[in-house]
């Protein structure tokens, strides 16, 4: 059975090269070789490694280059600017969002188990009615 870390975290010893954004609680360094070594140590086969966004902010280069490092071992979550117009297109408002759900929606048989998207707060009731906990 392939094991997967559902979100982990590498990221460089804060230094003048890539200096941090803020400086929270947690180890001085967890680098990509370091986190690859823990994983295998207790037999995760791969991880989906997310940005340190508090300490990196929208620079997602760190984890660019891990995942690339270690190919086959990660999936890339990293954060996009919504401020950046470079970013425009895979950014999508929430109307556009509702847009494409209705649309997926449609082609579903069961849509009770698909809610339209609405703009009330979001629960976990709101966003997975049927879904089972283990």
């Amino acid at each position: 059975m392939t094991v997967i870390d559902s979100q982990v975290h590498a990221y460089g010893a804060n230094t003048p090269d890539r200096a941090w954004h803020s400086e929270p609680n947690w180890p001085a360094h967890v680098t990509g070789d370091e986190m690859v070594a823990a994983m295998d140590a207790v037999g995760v086969d791969g991880a989906i490694l997310v940005s340190a966004f508090s300490i990196y902010q929208y620079d997602a280069s760190y984890a660019v280059e891990v995942r690339n490092a270690h190919p086959g071992r990660f999936s890339l979550v990293k954060p996009i600017d919504p401020e950046d117009p470079a970013h425009d297109s895979p950014c999508f408002t929430l109307d556009q969002r509702a847009s494409r759900r209705s649309r997926a929606t449609n082609r579903v048989s069961d849509t009770a188990a698909f809610p339209p998207i609405n703009r009330s707060p979001i629960t976990l009731s709101n966003v997975v009615p049927k879904a089972r906990f283990t």
